[in-house]
């Protein structure tokens, strides 16, 4: 039997910039507008309508950074000259917070077949996403991928997810987030957000894995969409469906 369900890291990683909430100002002018886990661990800002992320990894992995915490390494995407400022001040907020925020972490996983399994509870499904001038949302009921092709781009990404979260080293392929209040999110999301295009799992895991004969997410999230105006697009390597 699964374990009862968790908080996604979304929650967590918000924590590290505790008092400062989604909405609020960090800095003066720079304002908290989300955060996200699926391909990584970021928080996004907003700096005078520019958009600026801050990316977050263990201090032990290596890789880019510009600030690092004793827990965390820093590094962003945006503009160059507010992007050290924004990443000092996450920092420094991020470093009075990390260590009770990171021992709050409780990452539980059963084996499924050959697949290790969380069930996770999320508070936030679509994320914005932009090609060119075309704006849409994303949508992963599922984060992780038991297909494992090893050529995909999200596996780096995830594997840190799974770090931060202090979950063992394991193959790609062989571990799955199941977010399985995804579809009453989604219905709170789409009356809230109205978004007029939705992308199914276009970077982090598949919508049709084998998990989605047990757990049937994608299924109840294609009749939630089913009931508004929203164009869905549904990527997928998977042979049945």
């Amino acid at each position: 039997m699964l374990p009862s369900p968790e908080m996604d890291l979304r929650e967590h990683l918000l924590a590290l910039l505790s008092p400062t909430a989604v909405g609020d100002e960090l800095l003066p002018g720079v304002r908290l507008v989300g955060a996200s886990v699926e391909a990584g661990c970021r928080l996004d800002f907003d700096v005078g309508g520019r958009r600026l992320d801050v990316e977050l990894a263990p201090v032990e992995e290596p890789g880019p950074a510009a600030v690092k915490t004793s827990r965390l390494r820093l590094y962003y995407n945006g503009p160059d000259d507010a992007g050290m400022r924004v990443c000092r001040a996450v920092a420094e907020r991020a470093a009075k917070n990390e260590t009770r925020v990171l021992a709050d972490l409780d990452a539980r996983e059963v084996e499924f077949g050959s697949a290790r399994v969380r069930e996770v509870k999320v508070t936030q499904l679509l994320q914005p996403a932009a090609a060119g001038r075309v704006r849409y949302h994303t949508l992963s009921p599922y984060v992780g991928c038991v297909i494992g092709c090893r050529f995909c781009y999200a596996q780096a990404g995830v594997a840190r997810v799974r770090r931060l979260s202090g979950l063992p080293e394991v193959p790609w392929g062989s571990y799955v987030d199941a977010r399985i209040n995804a579809p009453s999110v989604l219905e709170r999301e789409l009356a809230e957000l109205r978004p007029p295009i939705v992308k199914f799992c276009p970077l982090v895991s598949d919508p049709y894995q084998a998990l989605e004969t047990r757990y049937r997410l994608t299924r109840a999230c294609l009749e939630v969409l089913s009931k508004s105006e929203t164009a869905v697009l549904l990527l997928t390597r998977a042979h049945q469906k």
